[in-house]
């Protein structure tokens, strides 16, 4: 086992180990070491181990073998925690997606997935994850990707994906990310839709400077754009409120 070629990180996997490691994560009923251990048997073991360990259906029913398996997961410790770079599904059904860190996608369908993917946590309901495919999938003719089938595993491609992509806007975008997470005028107990809309509404308010004429535009414009714009807005307000006091 000691000379397995063992990915390191999220970002090292293929496509092909992505959607197998998602639809287990789908499957809601496996520890990460066991994540980690049907990894290891499934990508990671030569035909000579397996042949060791006993065939492929024996191994997988038995679970001393997976224990084994198991002891040797610490080398995976990584998949225990959310991506921190963007990982995606290149390519789905013949749609593309976007880019992996969202460079091109406009600022409306990023509200879009962000008050879908805040939903999801919310609520674990998958339906949120399902709509977020379209959205970040392109056919070849730049359309929504509507046709793509919403498996198990693809849903939960794409939750890693933006778990993936919200940690860098958050360093590309200190400001507005802090500023996200904090206090707000509606309050922590408010229900979960109601914050989304109210957060939504407030950075659409921001950049339209409330002329709701130029809402089509502002959500039209790159999603790296208008955060530049919102961080900006942010630290602007920051060093007012420190000059006046």
């Amino acid at each position: 086992l000691e000379y397995m070629e063992i990915p390191q990180s999220w970002g090292a996997l293929s496509a092909s180990q992505l959607e197998y490691v998602c639809a287990l994560l789908a499957q809601e009923c496996y520890s990460p070491q066991e994540i980690a251990a049907y990894f290891l048997l499934r990508h990671c073991l030569t035909d000579d181990e397996r042949r060791v360990l006993g065939s492929w259906r024996g191994v997988a029913e038995n679970e001393d073998a997976i224990a084994t398996l198991a002891a040797h997961t610490g080398w995976l410790r990584w998949m225990e925690q959310p991506p921190t770079t963007p990982v995606r599904l290149a390519v789905l059904d013949g749609a593309e997606a976007v880019a992996a860190n969202l460079d091109g996608l406009n600022f409306g369908d990023y509200l879009k997935c962000e008050n879908l993917y805040q939903g999801f946590l919310s609520s674990q309901n998958i339906a949120a994850l399902e709509q977020m495919l379209p959205l970040l999938y392109r056919t070849a003719d730049g359309d929504y990707a509507v046709e793509v089938e919403a498996t198990p595993a693809r849903c939960y491609s794409v939750l890693l994906w933006w778990m993936g992509a919200k940690h860098v806007l958050s360093a590309l975008y200190p400001r507005l990310f802090v500023a996200a997470g904090g206090d707000d005028d509606f309050g922590d107990d408010a229900p979960m839709a109601q914050q989304q809309r109210e957060s939504t509404n407030a950075q659409i308010r921001a950049l339209t400077d409330g002329d709701v004429t130029k809402e089509p535009q502002v959500l039209a414009t790159d999603v790296h754009r208008a955060l530049t714009e919102l961080d900006a807005k942010m630290r602007d307000a920051a060093t007012l409120k420190s000059q006046s006091q």
